[in-house]
């Protein structure tokens, strides 16, 4: 092969290089947070008028009765977060899974869009269109949301 062919082949190979290793680059997990509703995550635990999903230290939680339990974090192409969790037993309910993504809304990664499903669950979980919003830290308290 000639010098000067030799040159531009490898001037090709590095603008191909260049234009992938951004796309190759590891996406970023949204940050940790506390999701809230308005209405209880699973029926058949604690009463309460608003609930929460907790995603801390690669832990989920459910604040009306589920302890926090490893999650399954992983990035997804156009941006946010799918999460997985699954308990054997969440309060009275048995073999719960939970699944969401956190996508943005109007700011990134506020809105927590999930589904969830356990044995002996009555009346069964909604199986689409639950959906809950990233609480902001409280200023004056630290570690607390409002």
């Amino acid at each position: 092969m000639a010098p000067g062919m030799r040159e531009a082949l490898r001037a090709v190979m590095l603008a191909i290089l260049a234009l992938v290793a951004p796309a190759a680059a590891k996406r970023p997990l949204c940050q940790d947070g506390r999701f809230v509703q308005a209405a209880p995550i699973l029926p058949g635990l604690a009463p309460r008028p608003s609930d929460a999903v907790v995603v801390k230290d690669g832990e989920l939680s459910i604040e009306s009765g589920c302890a926090p339990t490893p999650v399954h974090e992983k990035a997804l192409r156009r941006g946010g977060t799918r999460v997985h969790a699954k308990w054997k037993t969440c309060g009275t309910l048995r073999d719960v899974r939970f699944a969401g993504t956190i996508r943005d809304d109007g700011d990134a990664c506020v809105r927590l869009t999930y589904i969830e499903a356990a044995t002996d669950c009555s009346p069964p979980p909604a199986e689409t269109g639950r959906a809950a919003r990233r609480t902001k830290p409280n200023p004056r308290t630290s570690g607390t949301h409002i």
